[in-house]
């Protein structure tokens, strides 16, 4: 099952008032995801998972607007000089291509962190797992489906 269905199913399944957004344009990046949603950037929303030399992942969850700061995120989650994971490392954990994981249907046993500027806005745009689709939701949503921590990680 395509990460895309997965979303739809989850979504379904749990009752959550949510709207897949098909664009033609890619969302790869925020500023080109805003573009193709029509949204403003501080309601687009990047899902980054980050791995440590231990292959120890967590995922940060932020506005697509700023930028993590890894000394901010290293207070909440014991990794050592973590990195922004390759794609591939992306496609083995989360079943997704860069720019295309949602902030749904994330795998249970990886930290998420969602900075609090998220949960601000009244929807956020994420991916819905392809950089063709974008996902709308509330942000307390994605703190409910994902056990996520609400944390100050950005610059």
């Amino acid at each position: 099952m395509s990460k895309l269905e997965e979303v739809k199913q989850f979504i379904g399944k749990n009752n959550i008032q949510a709207e897949i957004i098909e664009h033609e344009d890619s969302g790869l990046t925020s500023e080109q995801a805003a573009e193709a949603t029509g949204a403003n950037i501080e309601q687009i929303i990047k899902t980054l998972l980050f791995m440590d030399k231990k292959h120890q992942p967590v995922i940060v969850i932020c506005q697509g607007n700023k930028r993590v700061d890894m000394g901010k995120v290293m207070k909440f989650v014991q990794l050592k000089k973590p990195r922004l994971a390759r794609p591939e490392e992306i496609k083995e954990l989360l079943g997704t291509e860069p720019g295309g994981t949602p902030p749904i249907c994330l795998p249970d046993d990886i930290p998420v962190l969602v900075d609090k500027g998220v949960t601000k806005q009244e929807f956020v745009i994420g991916s819905a797992g392809t950089k063709f689709t974008g996902l709308k939701l509330k942000p307390y949503d994605i703190v409910k489906f994902t056990g996520a921590k609400i944390v100050d990680v950005t610059e």
